[in-house]
């Protein structure tokens, strides 16, 4: 369960889901992505009226998600490889301060090759 204060509202999601986000207003419970629950609660505060948070629509929250899932990293001989991108030749890495880019077979090929 996770759980947050956010302008004097607990948020909690029990379950881990993205959309799932809960926080009681007065009598009402709203619930819905966490960045739309939010903006309920500025738009209570601002004005005292309780907007349901699917009328915020999910505010980027699910193509922020959907990057999250693509983002792959493998540890190599003691080098972190990463993929933020999910393509096959977008693999990068940091070797003695310059930056290796290319295909994770060819990072570590190269890795092969300079290490002592």
């Amino acid at each position: 369960m996770k759980k947050t204060l956010y302008k004097g509202f607990f948020i909690e999601n029990k379950t881990g889901i993205p959309d799932d986000w809960k926080v009681l207003i007065r009598t009402h419970v709203l619930h819905g992505h966490l960045s739309a629950v939010k903006k309920s609660i500025d738009w209570w505060n601002e004005t005292g009226t309780i907007i349901d948070p699917k009328e915020f629509g999910d505010m980027g929250e699910s193509a922020l998600n959907e990057k999250r899932s693509q983002f792959k990293s493998e540890e190599y001989k003691g080098f972190t490889i990463k993929n933020d991108t999910g393509e096959p030749k977008t693999w990068y890495c940091l070797y003695q301060g310059k930056l290796a880019k290319g295909s994770l077979s060819a990072i570590k090929s190269f890795l092969d090759k300079h290490e002592k």
